[in-house]
């Protein structure tokens, strides 16, 4: 007889649960939980949105710091070939003459035994115009 009246009170309990279940059910707004869609997708969006603004702010501020450093960087000093020579022998910058990439054209060169050649090709000798130091 207990084990009747056990089950008894179990299944009410679940008939109960069932109906309470069935009336909460009536009360929910099924559309706003079918719509945390479009919230997440507009959520996102301006997530996206903010991020492009703090990635722009960020790039901008860096070239400004980029080219405050350019104002303030010492510039090469050139010399002409005619008028100076270097030191000693080593690595330098030289604008070589007649180039045909432009008479602007920076290249990295060897000074040795009074002879100009192109920095990794020793037998290839040039003509420099203008040169600097390696800063």
């Amino acid at each position: 007889m207990d084990i009747y009246l056990t089950v008894l009170i179990g299944l009410l309990g679940l008939c109960v649960g069932a109906i309470i279940g069935l009336g909460i059910d009536f009360k929910i707004n099924h559309t706003y939980i079918l719509k945390m869609n479009n919230i997440t997708k507009e959520y996102l969006e301006k997530v996206i949105d903010l991020e492009k603004g703090y990635f722009n702010t960020i790039t901008t501020d860096l070239a400004k710091a980029v080219d405050d450093i350019n104002k303030v960087y010492e510039k090469p000093i050139w010399r002409k070939t005619e008028e100076e020579l270097p030191p000693c022998s080593g690595l330098y910058y030289g604008k070589i003459k007649g180039n045909p990439h432009g008479e602007n054209a920076m290249w990295k060169v060897v000074y040795n035994d009074n002879e100009w050649s192109l920095s990794g090709y020793p037998d290839n000798k040039v003509e420099i115009s203008e040169w600097t130091e390696i800063y």
